[in-house]
């Protein structure tokens, strides 16, 4: 089972009614079904595989804004998050419209695991999330 690893800056989940999502084992909910637009909230863990998906409409906590390979000749997770955090900020403001540095909100990444390296795995995910809030829009274009 191949599984990707999230880096939580600070995002914490809130107590919140949530529209149903289907079910974790929907091919759909895979971490490594995610595209650019996707919004979703994830388990708060340090390795996951599945997500729940919403329409960004819905109450969630993060949405997908860049998904790139990285380029690295052999799993260093350290060099993985340091290109994550460089390529990520540099893709921010083309997403939501306004630099990383001058917006409401934060960013992580999802990242292989050694174990999904090993199966060929080299996506990074950008996600851009606000702490402590729920988002019921888009951050694309927001401007904020």
């Amino acid at each position: 089972m191949r599984i990707a690893t999230i880096i939580v800056l600070a995002l914490v989940a809130c107590a919140c009614n949530l529209p149903e999502a289907s079910g974790p084992e929907d091919p759909a909910n895979s971490v490594f079904a995610l595209e650019v637009g996707d919004c979703f909230i994830a388990p708060v863990a340090a390795e996951i595989d599945t997500i729940a998906r919403y329409e960004c409409t819905e109450a969630h906590d993060d949405e997908v804004y860049a998904i790139f390979d990285v380029k690295v000749e052999f799993f260093d997770f350290g060099a993985i998050g340091a290109i994550a955090d460089e390529t990520c900020i540099d893709r921010f403001e083309e997403y939501v419209g306004i630099p990383y540095e001058d917006s409401i909100y934060e960013f992580s990444w999802l990242a292989p695991t050694a174990q999904s390296w090993d199966e060929g795995d080299r996506a990074v995910t950008c996600i851009a999330y606000q702490v402590n809030k729920r988002l019921t829009e888009s951050v694309r274009d927001s401007a904020r």
